[in-house]
This record gives C-alpha cells, sequence and structure tokens, in this order.
C-alpha cells in the first residue's frame, strides 16, 4: 500500500473519532454502566490531568483507538493468512 494523502487523511479521522468518542461518550457511559449517576463523571475528567493516577484515564481515553487498531490489524492478518 502507497502512502500518500488520502492514506494519511484516513488514519487521522479513525484518531480523531476514536479519541473524541472515547473522551466524550465513553467516560460517560462507563459512569452510568458502573457509578449510580453522571454527577461522579467530573472525577473522570479531573484525573486526566492530575499529576498521580492519571495512567487510568487516558488508557480509557485511547482505548477506542487501540480496540479499532486491533480489529483492523486481526483484519489485515486474516487477509494475509487467507492470500497464502
Amino acid at each position: 500500500m502507497k502512502l500518500n494523502k488520502k492514506v494519511i487523511a484516513k488514519e487521522w479521522l479513525i484518531f480523531i473519532s476514536s479519541f473524541a468518542f472515547g473522551i466524550l461518550i465513553l467516560p460517560a457511559v462507563l459512569t452510568l454502566m458502573f457509578g449510580e449517576d453522571l454527577k461522579e463523571l467530573g472525577g473522570f475528567y479531573e484525573a486526566l490531568f492530575e499529576k498521580q493516577d492519571f495512567l487510568v484515564p487516558w488508557l480509557v481515553a485511547f482505548s477506542p483507538y487501540f480496540f479499532i487498531q486491533i480489529i483492523r490489524a486481526t483484519y489485515w492478518s486474516i487477509k494475509q493468512i487467507k492470500l497464502q
């Protein structure tokens, strides 16, 4: 595959949209699933910028992108195996 502007633009779109989902929507969904109400959501955003214990919120924020990339890599691997 040739790396051109269209491929880079597609990758940036995937990254930005999944990161936006991970910052805006996923924390609210997780708070509703595991918390009592959305008032607890403020703790997630505070933890993003604290000097301690910031790793978990950032992993939550990037997890949709990681998940998409794992699916894409698995699909690519299966496709490559079928070609041989």
